[in-house]
């Protein structure tokens, strides 16, 4: 059984926080070398968001010929991800992962990203597990969000080999006068809202740590009532899978965030 590379390979939980040696015997910047192994090739230690705005079927060789790493984002077709993943990352959805075990057939590595928002479900541990027993140093997964030191032991214990260590908002925004609810129940719009108040989320309540306003030279409306940039990410479940939901849980796994330029009719929003 494989090891997880999570305990040897690229940088640990303890190395987020660089502390300089009080002695050296480097002389020069050009003698350290910030390369580290990753999907058979050096790259920079960094991992390309799985956003269709940053990269695709297209474009994916270009960030791979720079030396970083992508990860192809589910807007790209399964089949054309599945030969993709032998070269780099591809997502695929919890509901994808539980078919990789006959989809991947040959003899190549496989790197694969289970990208769901909710990391520490019962169900993507299992998925791991069955995968990684079967094809052992054959798939390299990644797998997230999750944002605790218990569940980076989950993920080393599972045989996860990476994971996507945090979850960001990064600079998706939504346009004046959007409402928004409070802990109240009550709706504000978004550019009344300040530091310190409390609004509902898909985490239950909580505090609005920061407020910020940029201009965007473009916007997408969605059912001609939310307006929003382009890149704004939207909690969704595929119209073909509605009948397979019975449950929360159920939600969850055939759930996942897309951003709206990528929307069409095929999806039913859950969350904004």
């Amino acid at each position: 059984m494989a090891e997880s590379k999570l305990t040897k390979i690229g940088y640990e939980l303890e190395d987020v926080n660089i502390i300089q040696a009080p002695i050296s015997t480097i002389w020069h910047r050009s003698e350290c070398d910030p390369m580290i192994e990753m999907c058979g090739r050096k790259v920079y230690p960094v991992i390309v968001a799985p956003m269709g705005a940053v990269t695709d079927e297209s474009n994916y060789k270009v960030w791979l010929d720079h030396g970083f790493i992508c990860v192809v984002p589910r807007t790209v077709d399964y089949e054309k991800r599945i030969e993709i993943s032998k070269e780099t990352f591809s997502s695929f959805s919890l509901q994808e992962a539980e078919g990789l075990e006959k989809d991947l057939k040959d003899e190549n590595i496989h790197y694969v990203c289970i990208d769901i928002a909710h990391g520490t479900m019962s169900k993507l541990y299992a998925i791991c597990a069955e995968l990684k027993h079967k094809f052992g140093d054959k798939l390299v997964i990644i797998t997230g969000n999750v944002a605790t030191p218990e569940a980076f032991e989950y993920y080393a214990r599972y045989k996860i080999d990476y994971m996507r260590a945090c979850i960001g908002t990064g600079s998706r925004c939504v346009v004046e006068g959007t409402k928004v609810m409070m802990a109240d129940g009550s709706f504000e719009t978004i550019e009344n809202i300040l530091p310190g108040d409390f609004v509902k989320t898909s985490t239950g309540t909580n505090k609005v740590l920061n407020s910020f306003s940029r201009e965007t030279r473009s916007t997408v409306k969605i059912n001609d009532s939310i307006e929003c940039t382009d890149d704004h990410k939207f909690f969704v479940v595929k119209k073909s899978d509605v009948d397979k939901i019975t449950s929360d849980e159920d939600i969850l796994k055939y759930g996942f965030y897309i951003q709206a330029s990528h929307l069409t009719e095929e999806y039913l929003l859950v969350q904004a």
